[in-house]
């Protein structure tokens, strides 16, 4: 088979076989330009308008390009429409939780991480890495939507600093995916490890309370550290 860069062989390859494209490829010219009305007939009839394709902005476009690299269409839409709506703000987001989650797509952790963490003002950051965390601290269940069960948002509230919550919230965000980690976690480098139920010791060696997921949610399992 010819090797293809694009739509050209290599000239190597072309000298070696003394094949054209026109020999190499299955489709004549003829097939070519049938094929090319008829995916430009068809791209016209179902053209999607996601909000970036007629955006002039160069930046905002760039954006949607690197986002649409990582993830589907569907998903890079809203936040597009996010962005954008920023955008027509002067690029400054909201600084209330209630403008902010005004936007299709901004919830609870977002609106904390950006006003905590960029506006300066004190929120409590939650998600499935802190809940995980503060159950293996207290050793008490959470379901999957921990933003939503009374003891995690009320012991977050209670551990959140009045004033050095930025510092906190980044402190917490990284202790949580870099040594209070889903699986084997390091309880051996763990700074609170005296004050962690999970790291209590029974019959002799450090057996540990693990959450594993169920279908209707979490459920404790004794593990070792």
């Amino acid at each position: 088979m010819a090797r293809v860069i694009g739509e050209r062989t290599t000239s190597k390859h072309r000298r070696r076989s003394g094949r054209t494209l026109e020999t190499i490829y299955p489709f004549s010219k003829v097939e070519v330009s049938r094929i090319r009305r008829r995916i430009l007939r068809w791209g016209r009839a179902n053209y999607r308008e996601y909000p970036w394709r007629a955006e002039r902005d160069p930046w905002l476009s760039f954006l949607a390009e690197l986002l649409l690299q990582r993830t589907r269409a569907s998903q890079v839409e809203a936040v597009f429409a996010l962005i954008k709506a920023i955008a027509d703000r002067g690029g400054v987001p909201p600084d209330t939780s209630e403008e902010l989650q005004s936007f299709v797509g901004v919830g609870m952790y977002t609106t904390a991480a950006w006003l905590s963490l960029h506006a300066g003002q004190r929120a409590v950051i939650i998600d499935a890495n802190v809940a995980r965390w503060l159950s293996r601290m207290t050793r008490m269940p959470y379901n999957r939507d921990p933003r939503h069960v009374q003891w995690v948002k009320e012991l977050s509230e209670r551990l959140t600093p009045r004033v050095a919550f930025r510092e906190y919230n980044y402190a917490v965000l990284d202790f949580t995916i870099g040594v209070c980690t889903p699986r084997n976690p390091r309880c051996k480098v763990c700074p609170l490890c005296s004050d962690c139920r999970y790291s209590t010791e029974e019959g002799g060696g450090r057996k540990a309370v693990s959450l594993v997921r169920t279908p209707g949610g979490f459920r404790i399992a004794s593990t070792r550290c």
